[in-house]
């Protein structure tokens, strides 16, 4: 026996069979050596091979015994994921990555926020000397201004109706004494607010004067609004532009019962609220802080980096929802008499669809990765394409009440 094994050996060496045929022939010979079967058909050598050597031809291989075979790997991992402390185990630990990687998220964003808010709250007095506060009003006829910008570095800027038909601006600040009292009031309020035009237009770039500003619009169709803030919130009511932008870089924006064609609204640490607005296009982005949508809109494009994220459309005509948040939930309703084809992704919480007339097309759940594809088909109806992604919460999608 120990000849036909080195022949076997110089049969693989010379490239005569393959290491697999020499495995199954040498398991035979040591089944024929260590038990006493009953007579088997002899092992049928090839007649003549590339060196004219006898060859050992491998039986057929029973596919029934090959299933049964596993590595020591398959073996090893097979019994540990039967294992239900083993599971326990794991389950544990992917309960502490989901927490810590959350934690890490909300940690780096909250200290952002923090020393922003911290921006916020400073008292510009101090330490830049003697203060002087003012008050100063602006008023322009609304019949004739088809655009309002407002520019400014430090304060709050609201937007509430008019309840006449004058555009009416007022200011109140204060900042650091230049000169005299009446000298720095007249440096500042002088060309504060301007019209030219058709247009209002209010700047100031001085990032020590604080402004608190309110303007009164009468109700009418204008074609832009834009108010930007280095430091502040912004408040806008009861407004109806055809475009409308709102940027600040520490504030909350709050949208109420406004009307547009295309808006923008934009912070860097604060929350942003767009409550029973109508629009074709909304698109929101906050760094540090919740987004909330509600109204009749037909697009929208919202994404927090820290924060829930809650998106609802009531419009019968909506195209395009898309929602995303790095640490947070993302929550999208959409109403019943629209057709769908939806994605959503979370890394680490939950895809949740919770639609029953919808097809669940594609549904994975993978390490650090759960998805869900569906589609709605709905003769007449309009299609709405909706997409919602968070790394670390919860993504659910729902109907709107009706």
């Amino acid at each position: 026996m120990q000849e036909q094994r080195k022949r076997i050996l110089q049969l693989v060496e010379n490239g005569t069979i393959t290491a697999e045929e020499a495995i199954v022939l040498l398991e035979k010979l040591s089944g024929k050596n260590e038990s006493t079967p009953p007579p088997v058909q002899p092992v049928v050598l090839p007649t003549e091979s590339k060196e004219n050597e006898p060859v050992f031809k491998a039986e057929p291989v029973d596919e029934a015994k090959e299933q049964r075979k596993t590595t020591g790997f398959e073996d090893i991992f097979g019994k540990s994921f039967n294992d239900k402390e083993f599971n326990k185990k794991m389950d544990d630990f992917m309960g502490d990555i989901k927490k810590d990687l959350s934690q890490l998220s909300t940690r780096m964003t909250g200290l952002v926020g923090a020393a922003l808010s911290k921006l916020k709250d400073l008292d510009i007095e101090t330490p830049f000397g003697e203060k002087v506060e003012f008050s100063k009003t602006y008023a322009y006829p609304a019949l004739d201004v088809r655009s309002i910008e407002l520019d400014i570095a430090n304060g709050k800027i609201d937007v509430v109706q008019a309840t006449d038909e004058l555009i009416t601006v007022q200011v109140n600040g204060k900042t650091t004494l230049k000169g005299t009292e009446e000298e720095t009031i007249a440096h500042i309020t002088e060309t504060l607010v301007t019209k030219t035009d058709d247009k209002i237009y209010m700047k100031s770039e001085n990032k020590f004067t604080q402004l608190k500003v309110q303007i009164a619009i009468p109700k009418k169709h204008y074609d832009v609004f834009i108010a930007r803030l280095m430091n502040g919130g912004i408040s806008v009511e009861n407004l109806d532009a055809k475009l409308i932008k709102a940027r600040t870089y520490n504030g909350a924006i709050r949208v109420n019962h406004t009307q547009f064609d295309h808006a923008e609204l934009q912070t860097s640490n604060g929350a942003v609220e767009a409550r029973t607005v109508k629009g074709t296009d909304l698109e929101i982005e906050t760094a540090n802080g919740r987004i909330y949508v509600d109204g009749d809109l037909k697009e929208v494009d919202a994404e927090s980096m820290n924060g829930h994220v809650v998106v609802t459309t009531s419009s019968a005509e909506a195209h395009k929802v898309k929602a995303r948040a790095l640490a947070g939930s993302v929550e999208i309703y959409v109403p019943k008499t629209v057709a769908l084809e939806g994605q959503i992704f979370s890394n680490l919480g939950k895809a949740d669809v919770g639609l029953n007339d919808v097809k669940l097309y594609e549904e994975e759940e993978q390490f650090l990765l759960k998805s869900v594809r569906f589609t709605k088909e709905l003769e007449g109806a309009k299609l709405l394409k909706l997409t919602g992604e968070s790394r670390t919460g919860t993504v659910l999608v729902r109907y709107t009440l009706q």
